[in-house]
């Protein structure tokens, strides 16, 4: 470091913080760790008092959980709006597109149908999540922000879900000729399996939930 430098850095305590803010984003594009240092090393210290953990830690800990929540939700809200606009522009889905199927075969319902039950289990993950702290789910979206938006893509998935059993049931009787008894039966036999799958989706998100609860506290 040459004397100029020495000289010019003793002098950095007296930089006012937006001149310190210009200098040091400018040192960070350049590289120039030296003088990153210099400048943070200078700059005013000061005391203050924060809440002790764990306290302090499951404050942040629902904060940060209600926010990966609501985030996860409003991404499939996107995709389910994208496949219900495409699948309507299309016109009314047809039998095999309402049928899932192991195949590798496109189409929007079925994205639509995979982000409904998506944003439904990452939702329903929340309340196991509020049941394990003993809060409601209403408390734990105070922590988050856009909470009316992602309650009404819940109220939208459960919407195309239940759609699709509408679908299905007018497909089966109006079209294939089934007896409505045993198109509900069907329908029932499809539900309970689909419920399955939607459990361990919201019991996957809780566990997520918890991890994230505890690194928080435990920081």
């Amino acid at each position: 470091m040459n004397t100029k430098t020495t000289a010019l850095r003793a002098n950095y305590h007296k930089l006012a913080d937006l001149e310190r803010f210009r200098l040091v984003t400018a040192a960070a594009e350049r590289g120039d760790k030296g003088e990153l240092l210099a400048l943070n090393r200078s700059a005013p210290k000061k005391r203050y008092e924060m809440m002790g953990f764990p306290y302090a830690g499951m404050l942040q800990g629902i904060h940060v959980v209600a926010c990966v929540c609501v985030t996860d939700v409003l991404r499939c809200g996107v995709y389910l709006m994208a496949a219900w606009f495409q699948e309507t522009a299309n016109g009314l889905p047809t039998a095999e597109e309402t049928q899932e199927s192991d195949d590798d075969g496109f189409n929007w319902w079925a994205v639509g149908l995979e982000y409904a039950r998506s944003a439904l289990g990452a939702w329903e993950g929340l309340g196991l999540f509020a049941d394990h702290l003993g809060v409601t789910v209403d408390q734990a979206l105070e922590y988050a922000p856009a909470t009316d938006d992602a309650k009404l893509v819940i109220g939208q998935a459960e919407t195309f879900l239940a759609l699709d059993d509408d679908f299905r049931r007018w497909i089966a009787h109006t079209i294939l000729g089934i007896e409505p008894d045993a198109v509900e039966a069907s329908l029932a036999e499809g539900t309970a399996r689909i419920q399955e799958r939607r459990d361990a989706a919201a019991r996957e998100a809780c566990d997520l939930y918890v991890k994230i609860w505890d690194k928080e506290v435990e920081a």
